[in-house]
């Protein structure tokens, strides 16, 4: 089992790029480093929600559009899996589908070779959000039967494993996100909208590639 130190019993310290956020909007709470301080934050944002929660990470945000129908969040061109990068996470989304209600995460252990792995399924249950609980999955983590090389950690349910990058040829440019994020109808597709609009927000992103080693 490896040691690895998550400051889960002391999230409310939690602050991630040490901003004074309005607790009365989603955005200006800083970029977050850690699946600890993703947890403490959706304790403390005013809507806890997906959109919310990507709408207050610090602009221009790092972003990474694919098309891809083989993961756990399958993307399209129409709705593509949105990775978000901060320099010690990575997060990922997507608008509509069967992995649309997840938020997943990968706090960098080894930047570009292994990510911790978490998950926030939403609607959040009440409380202080469990980013472990649910990837169980026999004596590992369904995060495991994709990302190999999993390690335990000192968390129970948590597990260290390998990050894997999208296939260039499977990128989505952001203009053409930008174009769809204008174009939707929020009356027919509240959820799809809220995420397309809260990535792109004023089109104040950067397009980025998944990290290397």
């Amino acid at each position: 089992m490896r040691t690895y130190v998550l400051f889960l019993a002391g999230l409310a310290g939690c602050s991630g790029s040490g901003t004074t956020p309005d607790p009365e909007g989603c955005a200006g709470w800083g970029a977050p480093q850690s699946i600890a301080e993703v947890v403490d934050r959706m304790d403390r944002l005013p809507e806890r929600t997906i959109p919310c929660m990507i709408e207050s990470i610090d602009r221009p945000l790092d972003v990474m559009a694919v098309a891809s129908v083989f993961s756990a969040q399958p993307g399209t061109w129409y709705s593509p899996r949105f990775f978000l990068f901060t320099e010690g996470l990575v997060i990922s989304v997507v608008p509509d589908g069967p992995g649309a209600h997840l938020l997943e995460l990968g706090e960098w252990v080894d930047p570009g070779r292994t990510t911790l792995k978490g998950e926030l399924v939403f609607p959040l249950e009440e409380g202080t959000p469990d980013p472990f609980g649910h990837l169980g999955y026999g004596d590992g983590s369904t995060c495991g039967q994709c990302h190999f090389g999993e390690e335990a950690t000192d968390v129970e349910l948590a597990f260290i494993s390998e990050a894997i990058a999208p296939t260039l040829g499977s990128r989505v440019p952001l203009d053409d996100v930008w174009d769809e994020a204008q174009a939707c109808n929020e009356e027919l597709e509240p959820e799809r909208c809220g995420i397309l609009r809260a990535v792109m927000g004023a089109n104040d992103v950067n397009d980025a590639t998944f990290p290397t080693p």
